[in-house]
C-alpha cells in the first residue's frame, strides 16, 4: 500500500529572501532546509487496512483562533500573560487557560503584541520600551518574558507613522525588526526576528512593503487582499497557497461578539474544513473591558478548551502559519509491511520560521502496540492500545545567520546608499557584535558616512580593562590593556604614568588608572579603579641585645575588634601564633612577625636579639691565702666578658 501527497512548493517569497542575501551576503546561506524524518507504526496484527495524514491544523485541532493586542500595551503583559498562563492580576489568581497537544499535555492559550520602537513620528528614539517610563507600553524585559514562552512580538513599524511612502515603509519596518533584535538579542539564539506584520491603520500598501522584505503574513482590516472573512477562512481552502505570504483580515473586539465568533469558526470546522479566525483590540481593560476578556475566554476554554471538547488551537498567528508552510512543503509516502507501518516525510522547509512542526493523524483496523521515530529533535503521541494514533514531530529546521555576516551586509548597503536611515538599521546589528577589531572598523565605516548621526557613544572605540577590585596595601598588580592598537597612554589624576601597554602597579591609596588606546579607527577609552586595602600596621620595634638566660617580650600589634591572625618565625619555621610571645634564646636570633587581617591582607616586621655571653673568670691567687692582722693583700679577677 502507498499514498504519495505531493504539494511541495518553493516559494516566491523565499527566493526573494535567498536572493537578496546571496548578492548582498555573498555568502552560501540557502533559503530552505532539508527534512528528512522516518516513522514506525507497530501494531499487535499486520493491519488489513491502514492510513496516515498530515494534520490540517497542528495537534489535529478542527479549528485556529489568534489574537494580538495593538501598539505594544502592557496588559499583554500584566493581564492577558497571568490569565492565560496562570497568574495573579486584579488581586486575583488564575489558573490558567489551556487546550491539550492530543497527547494529554496542556498547552496554554497565547497572543501577540504588535509594537513599534519609538514615540510619535521618531525615526530614531525616544524608545517607548525602556523600563521605568510608565507610559502604559510593554517593556523589552516583558516582550523577552512573552517570547520565551511562545508568545508573538509582531512589526507594527518603527513609530506611529502610517505613511504608504516606499521609501518610508521599507525604512519603517526594517528598523523596526533591527531595533527590536538590538534589544532582544539574547532572548533566543540570533535575536528575535519580527516575521509577522501589522499593517499601521490596516494600510494595504504596508503589505506589500512587508512580503517584498520576506514576512510571512500582513494583519489588516481588508477582507477582500484575504482568504478570510467575517466568519474567518478554511486553511484548506485550495485558494490559499501557504507557500505564499498572506494577507489576513482580522477583527476587532468591538466588532463581534467573541462567543458567538468562536462558536462559528468551530461549527464551521466540518467536512474537511477548518478554520481560523483572527481578532485584535488595542488594550485589554480599556477599549476590550477586563471582565468581558475574562468571561469571554473562560468561556472559549470550558467549550472548546482542555476543559471541554478540546478541539481549539488558540496560538499565536506565526505558529499557526509555520505549521501550514511545513504542512504543504514537506512531503509524505507511507507503507506497510508485515506489521509494521513505515512513514517517510522529506521536503525542503524555508529555514527562516520559528516552529517547526507536524502532526500525524493514523488510522487502522488494528491497535499500535509502539511508535519510533527518526530525524526529529522531539517527539510525542498518544497512547498505545488502539487503532488511532496523534503523533506530533518537532525538531529545528532555523538557519542562524552569523551576526557578523548581517552586520557586514547591512554596514554595506548604509556605505553604498549614504544614507540616514540605512545607517541607523547598520547601527542596529553592530551593536550586537562583540567588542573587538570587527566591530570597530564596521563603526569606523558608519561613523564616517558624511552628515550621519548614532546613538550616543555609539562612534567611540569599546576597552575594557575589567571590573575595578581590590588590593592589599604594599601589594602590586599588572593591568592588561588590549592587544590591537598603535599606542597606549596611561594617566593617573590627569598625568601620565606609562606609554606601555601593560603596566605594573603598586597603589598605596585607592588610585584610578585611565587608559587611552588609539588605533587607525579613533580613540578608545576605560578606566579601572584600585580600591587599596589597608594592611595591618607591625613593628616590632629596634634590634635589641640580651644578656644569655635573660627573657624578653615580644609584643604584636593590637588587635582589639579586629580580627587579626598572627605568624612567629623563627628561621622560616613557624614558632608561635600567638600575639606575644616571651623568648629567652641561647643564641642571637631573628623573630618575623607577619599578621594578616580579615580581608587577607597581610604585613610583617622582624628583630633581631643580640645575645650576650654571661662572663667568666678566675680569681687570682688561687687557693688560699694567708695574711696578718692589719696587712693588706690583692686580688685580680681574670677571664672574658669582663
Amino acid at each position: 500500500m502507498i499514498l504519495i501527497e505531493d504539494r511541495m512548493k518553493v516559494t516566491n517569497r523565499y527566493i526573494k529572501l535567498f536572493t537578496l542575501l546571496f548578492i548582498v551576503v555573498v555568502l552560501p546561506y540557502f533559503a530552505v532546509t532539508q527534512t528528512n524524518m522516518t516513522v514506525i507504526v507497530t501494531f499487535d496484527q499486520p493491519p488489513t487496512t491502514a492510513s496516515v495524514i498530515k494534520a490540517p491544523l497542528k495537534y489535529n485541532k478542527d479549528f485556529a483562533l489568534s489574537m494580538q493586542i495593538d501598539d505594544g500595551h502592557e496588559s499583554i503583559y500584566t493581564i492577558a500573560y497571568p490569565f492565560f498562563m496562570g497568574g495573579l492580576f486584579g488581586g486575583q489568581t488564575y489558573p490558567g487557560l489551556s487546550y491539550t497537544d492530543g497527547c494529554g499535555n496542556d498547552i496554554h492559550f497565547k497572543m501577540s503584541t504588535a509594537q513599534y520602537s519609538f514615540n510619535s513620528d521618531d525615526e530614531n528614539g525616544s524608545d517607548t520600551h525602556m523600563p521605568g517610563l510608565e507610559n502604559g507600553q510593554i517593556t523589552w524585559p516583558q516582550m523577552d518574558t512573552l517570547y520565551k514562552a511562545g508568545w508573538g512580538i509582531y512589526n507594527h513599524g518603527v513609530n506611529g507613522n502610517a505613511s504608504s511612502d516606499v521609501e518610508f515603509m521599507n525604512y519603517s519596518l526594517k528598523r523596526n525588526k533591527s531595533y527590536t533584535r538590538r534589544n532582544l538579542f539574547n532572548t533566543t539564539d540570533g535575536g528575535v526576528l519580527t516575521r509577522v506584520h501589522v499593517n499601521p491603520n490596516g494600510s494595504i500598501p504596508w503589505s506589500q512593503a512587508a512580503f517584498d522584505l520576506g514576512y510571512e503574513a500582513a494583519l489588516n482590516t481588508d477582507y477582500l487582499s484575504s482568504f478570510m472573512g467575517n466568519n474567518g477562512g478554511n486553511v484548506n481552502s485550495f485558494s490559499v497557497d501557504w507557500s505564499l505570504p498572506q494577507n489576513l483580515y482580522r477583527l476587532h473586539n468591538n466588532d463581534i461578539n467573541i462567543q458567538n465568533y468562536v462558536a462559528g469558526l468551530a461549527d464551521s470546522s466540518v467536512n474537511g474544513a477548518n478554520y481560523w479566525g483572527v481578532m485584535f483590540t488595542h488594550s485589554i481593560g480599556g477599549e476590550y473591558p477586563t471582565t468581558s476578556f475574562v468571561t469571554d475566554f473562560n468561556s472559549i476554554e470550558s467549550l472548546y478548551g482542555s476543559q471541554g471538547q478540546d478541539n481549539i488551537l488558540m496560538a499565536t498567528d506565526e505558529e499557526i502559519i509555520n505549521y501550514l508552510i511545513v504542512r504543504d512543503t514537506l512531503d509524505l509516502t507511507y507503507n506497510v509491511l508485515g506489521n509494521n507501518l513505515f512513514i517517510l516525510i522529506t521536503g525542503n522547509t524555508p529555514d527562516d520560521l520559528r516552529f517547526y512542526a507536524l502532526s500525524l493523524v493514523i488510522n487502522s483496523d488494528q491497535n499500535i502496540s509502539n511508535i519510533s521515530v527518526s530525524g526529529a529533535d522531539s517527539v510525542n503521541h498518544t497512547p498505545y492500545g488502539t487503532n488511532q494514533g496523534l503523533i506530533n514531530l518537532f525538531w529545528d529546521g532555523e538557519t542562524i545567520i552569523p551576526g557578523e555576516v548581517l552586520a557586514d551586509s547591512m554596514t554595506t548597503i548604509a556605505v553604498d546608499t549614504q544614507t540616514q536611515r540605512d545607517g541607523w538599521i547598520a547601527m542596529d546589528y553592530v551593536a550586537t557584535l562583540e567588542n573587538g577589531n570587527h566591530k570597530d572598523s564596521l563603526k569606523s565605516v558608519l561613523c564616517g558616512i558624511p552628515g550621519n548621526t548614532y546613538d550616543p557613544g555609539f562612534c567611540d572605540f569599546i576597552i575594557d580593562l575589567g571590573p575595578d577590585t581590590s588590593i592589599c596595601a604594599y601589594d602590586c598588580d599588572s593591568i592588561y590593556a588590549p592587544d590591537g592598537f598603535n599606542n597606549y597612554t596611561w594617566m593617573v589624576a590627569d598625568t601620565i604614568f606609562d606609554t606601555i601597554q601593560n603596566i605594573y602597579v603598586c597603589p598605596l591609596d585607592t588610585t584610578q588608572y585611565i587608559l587611552l588606546a588609539e588605533n587607525d579607527y579613533g580613540i578608545g577609552t576605560d578606566t579601572i579603579v584600585y580600591n587599596v586595602i589597608p594592611a595591618p600596621l607591625v613593628d616590632l620595634g629596634n634590634d635589641t641585645t640580651i644578656c644569655q638566660m635573660d627573657s624578653i617580650t615580644l609584643y604584636g600589634p593590637d588587635s582589639t575588634g579586629l580580627d587579626y591572625t598572627f605568624e612567629w618565625f623563627v628561621a622560616d619555621t613557624l614558632f608561635d601564633t600567638t600575639q606575644n610571645i616571651t623568648v629567652s634564646p641561647v643564641d642571637t636570633t631573628q623573630y618575623l612577625l607577619n599578621v594578616i587581617n580579615e580581608f587577607g591582607c597581610s604585613s610583617m616586621d622582624s628583630v633581631l636579639l643580640n645575645m650576650l655571653p654571661s662572663p667568666t673568670g678566675s680569681i687570682i691567687p688561687e687557693g688560699t691565702t694567708y695574711s696578718c692582722l692589719g696587712d693588706s693583700i690583692t686580688f685580680i679577677v681574670e677571664g672574658e666578658g669582663i
